[in-house]
């Protein structure tokens, strides 16, 4: 019998922030940027031997369920499953202030 495999975290997010670059006719770098102050974070985790922490994986959920972050559309089911499986729900979120790093519902950077 074959064993299905889900997708690593670190895949689903980078399939999430192409989504997300999409939706907002942006780049996966500006997303690193808004998020984790890190341009080149795309870059460079694929290169990291360290990997990334699990805060790391929770600001991006954070971020990318918020539904401003979206251009009015809806989020994308990949988003909202990401968001699931590292622990962030959509009902947890309030409006968003705009700023990573004062996300309504979420910790200060």
């Amino acid at each position: 019998m074959e064993t299905l495999t889900a997708p690593r975290l670190i895949e689903r997010l980078t399939q999430c922030a192409d989504l997300w670059a999409e939706a907002n006719k942006s780049s996966i770098s500006r997303l690193g940027r808004l998020t984790v102050n890190d341009s080149s974070f795309f870059v460079s985790r694929t290169t990291s031997p360290k990997g990334v922490t699990t805060a790391t994986l929770e600001r991006f959920a954070q971020f990318l369920i918020d539904p401003h972050q979206w251009c009015g559309i809806e989020i994308p089911s990949q988003v909202v499953e990401f968001a699931h499986v590292v622990g962030i729900t959509a009902d947890a979120n309030n409006a968003s202030t705009g700023n990573a790093g004062q996300m309504s519902g979420g910790e200060a950077a």
